[in-house]
This record gives structure tokens, sequence and C-alpha cells, in this order.
């Protein structure tokens, strides 16, 4: 039998992977050199479009660029740019959004991203969770936990607000309102807070969360109206029937109960208040819950009890003065009069410093006296986190 046939077979197949050897790498060269010399044109083209204003041609560069390229921040961002240029703000999102989340270009992306859902782009409950996705990728950025906390303390979401602010003094990231918001915590109220939620259920008409802030704010904005007519008492009768139809819908919502007890204890309707704490469950991590429970066996008389609730209040927001207060009734009728007018003394500091705080146009812009007055009564009412991060800020 003939060996040539073999030995072609051989030198042929030899032939062939010294050639893949050779030209695999060479045509993978060439296409990496293509790629470059394109990824050039296209990034120089995006300069020009941008200085031209031709916002369709950046469009179609930069989806090319981010095809080629996907992990470089400024291909999604160019294109970001372009699609909101092009009035396609939902779109602009999703580029920004795309942009790497280890990118240093990470928190400008995003910020504006959520602001886009915020507004433009009608997304609203995507533009609280795009913040709370960039709060978990860069934890100490000051721009994000102010925005954070603002946006809750507006949709009411009183205890996401108050964990927010503890969670950001870990980081030495909360912002200077967090104190006013803190002292104000127990009745969040703004004068934009029915419009703004106005706007957000519009883009998200079945949220629950903005359908029941806009009524609560828009009972307080009747409320705080100086000139108190009978077109005014007709409006608040409507709000009344409106959040009688909200909380049937919501019965679970937490706004809405504390905003009814609110009204309630207001009226001294003990027995109407009994019944909703009844009905309500693992509420034992809600201080205004727990302090409604002190009121009810205040009025009720059962005065050790109260001073249990009261108690667990002040362990889980030492700052609300109201608390403090009625805590120094149930100690007089304890006949604890030193412990009483103790309690009293922190009351009065506490409500002394609310009435400054709502005085405030911009909570932002709090003064620093105000904030050492804060600390002293962080001081006095026990608030161990808030008065440790307060002396560092004023190098104490």
């Amino acid at each position: 039998m003939s060996r040539t046939g073999p030995k072609r077979l051989i030198t042929v197949l030899i032939t062939i992977v010294l050639l893949a050897v050779i030209l695999i790498p060479t045509a993978r060269w060439y296409s990496e050199r293509q790629r470059l010399t394109e990824l050039k044109t296209l990034k120089d083209d995006c300069k020009s479009c941008v200085r031209d204003e031709d916002w369709e041609s950046l469009r179609s560069a930069a989806e090319r660029w981010s095809e080629l390229e996907p992990t470089d921040a400024n291909a999604w961002l160019n294109l970001a740019d372009a699609l909101q240029k092009l009035g396609e703000p939902q779109k602009s999102v999703e580029a920004l959004l795309k942009v790497p989340k280890t990118d240093r270009k990470v928190r400008p992306a995003y910020l504006l991203a959520s602001e886009m859902q915020m507004r433009e782009a009608r997304q609203p409950l995507q533009g609280i969770a795009t913040l709370e996705t960039l709060r978990d990728i860069d934890p100490d950025a000051e721009i994000v936990r102010r925005q954070l906390i603002s946006l809750y303390a507006l949709t009411l979401q009183r205890q996401k607000m108050i964990r927010e602010i503890y969670s950001a003094f870990q980081y030495r990231a909360e912002p200077k309102e967090a104190y006013v918001y803190l002292m104000l915590s127990d009745h969040l109220s703004f004068t934009n807070g029915f419009q703004l939620n106005t706007q957000w259920l519009s883009a998200a008409p079945d949220s629950e969360l903005f359908a029941v802030a806009r009524l609560v704010q828009l009972s307080d904005t009747l409320q705080r109206l100086e000139k108190q007519d009978e077109d005014t008492e007709e409006q608040k009768k409507s709000v009344q029937e409106q959040m009688a139809s909200l909380r049937q819908k919501y019965s679970k919502n937490r706004a809405l109960l504390v905003t009814e007890l609110e009204r309630l204890v207001l009226e001294q309707n003990i027995d109407a208040v009994g019944e909703l704490l009844n009905d309500s469950t693992d509420d034992s991590d809600d201080s205004l819950m727990m302090r409604y429970r002190g009121w009810h066996c205040l009025m009720t008389e059962d005065y050790a009890k109260a001073e249990g609730h009261y108690r667990a209040s002040i362990k889980l927001m030492p700052l609300d003065w109201r608390t403090w207060h009625e805590l120094a009734d149930v100690l007089r009728n304890l006949k604890r009069l030193d412990e009483a007018e103790n309690a009293a003394k922190i009351a009065v500091m506490g409500k002394e410093l609310r009435k400054i705080c709502l005085s405030l146009p911009d909570a932002s812009q709090a003064p620093e006296e105000l904030l050492l007055q804060i600390l002293n009564y962080a001081t006095a009412c026990g608030a161990k986190e808030v008065e440790e991060i307060l002396r560092f800020r004023f190098g104490q």
C-alpha cells in the first residue's frame, strides 16, 4: 500500500493549521484595527454633531458607538443627549441607565435619569427606584441622599425618610435639611406637596403612594389657608369624603391611618381612636402609632400602659416634642413630679425648635445656629445618633 496518500494528507492538514495560526490572529488584528478606526470616526462625528446641534446624526453615530463599545459611558451619554433633544425622554432614560455601574460617570447619568423620570419621562415611581439604586452604588453621595430624603418626605413615606436619614449618618452623607426633617417628621407638610403629587399621580394614575400623598397634602393646604369661608369648608368636606374612600381602598396605608388618627385626637374622639388602634397590627416600629396608643391609654387613665407606649415612641423617635409633652402628663398622674418636669422642659425645647423649622423658607438653608440648638435638644432628649453626628459636624 502506497504511503503517498497519507503523507499528502498530513502535509495538507499541517498547512491548514499553519495558515489558521497565521490568518486568524491577522484577521482579528485587522478587525480590531477597523473597529478602532470606526470608533475614532464615530467619536469625532459625535463631537461635530453636538457642535452643529445635529441631533438625528448624533443619534445614529452614538447608537453605532454603543454597539461597538457598550462599556463606554460616553457612548450612552451621547445617545441619551440626542434622544432627549429629539423629544424621546423615555428612550433617553434607557440610554442613561445603561451607563456601567462601575463607571465614575454613573452618578451624573443616574441623577439625570431620575430627574427625567420624575418629570418629562413621566415615570415617577421608577425615578425613585433609580435614586435608590444609585444610593446603593454610591452610598456616601450627599446629593443622592438629599433627593431621596426629599422625595420620601414629599410622598409622606415618613419611616423610609427617617431610615434614609439615619443611614446617611453612617456615611457622613446627610444633607443639612435632614435635621430639619427629623424635627418635622411627625407631620410632613409642604407648600408644593399637593402640586407635585398631582403631577406624579397623572403620570402614574394607579399609584397608591401619590394618590394618598396628594390628598393628605391638599387637606393640609386647606387647613393652612388664612381665609376660611364657605367654599373652603365645602372643599374640606369633599376632601374628607375622598379620604374615607381612599381608606376603604387602601385599608393598610399608614399615611392615611396616622392622618385620620391625628384628626380624631384633635377632636378628642377617644372611642374612634381606640377602634382604629385595635384594627392596626405590626405598628410597634412606628413612633407615631406608639404615641397614639399612649394618648388613648392616657385618656382612658391607664397611666402605666400609657407610659410604656410613650417610652417606646421616644426610643424610636426621641425628637418628637409632643410625645415628651404627653409623657409629662402621664408622669404627673403617676405622681413622679421631677420626671414630669424634666419631660415638660424637653417638650418646650422641641416645640420651639419645631416652630423655627416650620418658619424656614428653605430647609436646606438651615442656619448653623439652628443646628446647634438641635444638637442641644438631641442631647437633652437622648437622641444619641443625632447628637453624635452633629458633634462631628461641629468638630466637637
